[in-house]
């Protein structure tokens, strides 16, 4: 080999390593510290909170009711038990304007049969839930940031794509009566994929606390969101999961009652936001 080509091949082995070097540099960017993930965060928690939204979908809900207790794991031989179905299908509607918020759902199947019941609602539901898709400004929007700690947890895939994980807890001696938990946050946004809910308050856990003295348990309440349809920079649900779920002291896990929402055929009408980010 001539010392021109000595020269080359060295010259060849430092691009390979700046680019290496760039690779990581740029990864190390893409990722920013806790406080800049959490001021995205917060700023895309305005920017949900302010936008013009006007945009219907079918709303699909199924809840299973165990009784007893479906138990796991289960005696030998297998548990006995009857379950109760609901199975609900809405034409879903949300409306915001200038920060009036109108939810909307008109039944238009319910086991099976067709239906046109207007203004539905989901009062029969054990856990009722609603307005789902503003769930992260209640963990990450500029005014709840104050009453909780947050730690970044890991990063793992969500809907295709590298999410930042950041977990979030009350403050030591802060009672909130607000639900908390871990996010899966997209670093390039701010927007949040996947929410999982600890609860301590959701609305009748009353209902949730007498089962749990009943059964001489736990209450160990599963709250789950994933927002995998994205229109202008805001995300908006697609799934929402609840499993009703009680543990003994002898650690038996005791299933009440599942329920799935599933959101599909979205139709946007509006979906205008004035909020921008910094570069």
């Amino acid at each position: 080999m001539t010392w021109r080509g000595v020269l080359i091949a060295v010259l060849v082995v430092c691009l390979v390593a700046a680019a290496g070097t760039a690779a990581v540099s740029g990864q190390k960017k893409a990722d920013p510290d806790l406080n800049s993930l959490l001021a995205k965060a917060a700023g895309y928690c305005k920017k949900l909170a302010t936008a013009s939204l006007y945009f219907v979908c079918q709303e699909k809900v199924r809840e299973t009711i165990f009784n007893p207790c479906r138990r796991i794991p289960s005696p030998m031989g297998g548990s006995a038990f009857w379950t109760d179905a609901r199975n609900l299908l809405f034409d879903y509607q949300l409306i915001q304007k200038e920060g009036d918020v109108q939810e909307r759902r008109i039944l238009i199947d319910k086991k099976g049969a067709a239906s046109t019941e207007k203004d539905a609602s989901l009062g029969k539901l054990r856990i009722r839930y609603e307005k789902i898709i503003f769930g992260p400004n209640g963990l990450f929007s500029d005014f709840w940031q104050p009453y909780f700690n947050y730690k970044l947890v890991g990063a793992k895939k969500q809907g295709g794509r590298r999410a930042l994980v950041v977990e979030a807890s009350p403050k030591p001696g802060l009672e909130t009566g607000h639900l908390y938990g871990k996010a899966w946050i997209y670093p390039e946004d701010g927007s949040v994929a996947r929410i999982e809910w600890i609860p301590k308050s959701v609305a009748n856990y009353d209902v949730i606390e007498r089962v749990a003295r009943t059964l001489k348990a736990e209450p160990k309440l599963q709250l789950a969101l994933e927002c995998g349809f994205e229109k202008n920079g805001l995300r908006f649900p697609s799934r929402y999961e609840v499993v009703e779920e009680y543990q003994t002291a002898r650690n038996v896990r005791l299933i009440k009652s599942e329920q799935e929402v599933v959101y599909r055929n979205y139709k946007f009408f509006i979906v205008e936001t004035d909020v921008r980010f910094k570069p």
